[in-house]
């Protein structure tokens, strides 16, 4: 019996969260120290990180407040969720990754891990429409508008798009742990 959308997305958002927690420490680890530019450069590529970390953690309790108005069915908290999810997908855009003193003798890394929180934005904005079709699926549903094969179909849809979703965030997990072991 496959789970509810929000309850695997859950799951997969705290390994994402918990990797991302990962690399940040790896990423402490591997940054190369020759001096205090290079020093700042790399605390500012880690709290960078730290903020995404932070804003997968946000995104993860608005799953989690998306589920439990999944399962009280209310309409009205899942598009509140939803509209929260749009929300922190539009401030991971405007991080700007942090550019290097040019006096650093460190690789600038900014293209990277702008490129890296470009994917995170991408699979939270597919996440965020998989979860505003959801809540409109459930509005049909309620209204008595969908016939079970309509359901059926738009479910499986719904999981397709949901799966594509969580695969671009691991994705985007994944570049950010190779960027942190260079």
């Amino acid at each position: 019996m496959k789970q509810p959308l929000a309850h695997t997305f859950l799951r997969r958002i705290a390994a994402l969260a918990g990797a991302l927690a990962l690399t940040l420490a790896l990423g402490a680890c591997s940054m190369p120290a020759a001096n205090a530019t290079a020093d700042e450069n790399a605390a500012k590529n880690r709290q960078f990180i730290a903020q995404l970390n932070q804003k997968t953690g946000e995104l993860s309790d608005v799953l989690a407040q998306f589920q439990t108005a999944v399962s009280e069915g209310d309409a009205v908290g899942m598009k509140a969720a939803s509209d929260s999810a749009s929300k922190i997908a539009g401030s991971v855009k405007a991080l700007k990754a942090p550019v290097p003193d040019k006096e650093a003798k460190t690789v600038d890394s900014s293209k990277e891990l702008d490129e890296v929180k470009d994917a995170y934005v991408e699979g939270m904005n597919d996440l965020n429409a998989a979860l505003v079709d959801y809540a409109s699926l459930y509005s049909e549903v309620a209204a008595g508008d969908v016939s079970q094969s309509e359901l059926t179909r738009s479910l499986e849809t719904l999981q397709s798009s949901y799966d594509k979703a969580v695969e671009k965030l691991e994705a985007a997990d994944k570049q950010l742990t190779e960027l942190a072991n260079k």
